[in-house]
């Protein structure tokens, strides 16, 4: 089974790379004022740890572009990856389906 998963999971982690890799940027150039996205970095392992629930959104609705932007920029990023994780999900239950 895992043999069948492997390239559906490398599919997944590259697609999760790139969805953090471009949120990261877009966060480091919109809340640049704010300790967690002051570097790409630090906006990466911040938006890694928000995609397993570690988020705050009292901290982004402090950044200049306005609470609107940064709470909408949060929910959009979220919503990707629940759509990631349930792509996941579903291709662990066809590669099961499948081989029985």
């Amino acid at each position: 089974m895992v043999k069948r998963l492997i390239a559906e999971l490398l599919l997944y982690f590259v697609l999760y790379l790139i969805n953090l890799v471009a949120f990261a940027f877009l966060a480091e150039a919109a809340f640049k004022e704010l300790p967690d996205y002051r570097s790409k970095q630090e906006a990466f392992v911040t938006l890694f740890y928000a995609s397993f629930g570690t988020f705050d959104f009292l901290a982004v609705e402090e950044a200049r572009l306005g609470a609107d932007f940064g709470i909408s920029f949060l929910i959009v990023f979220l919503i990707i990856n629940i759509g990631l994780f349930m792509s996941l999900f579903v291709s662990i239950i066809t590669v099961l389906y499948a081989e029985l």
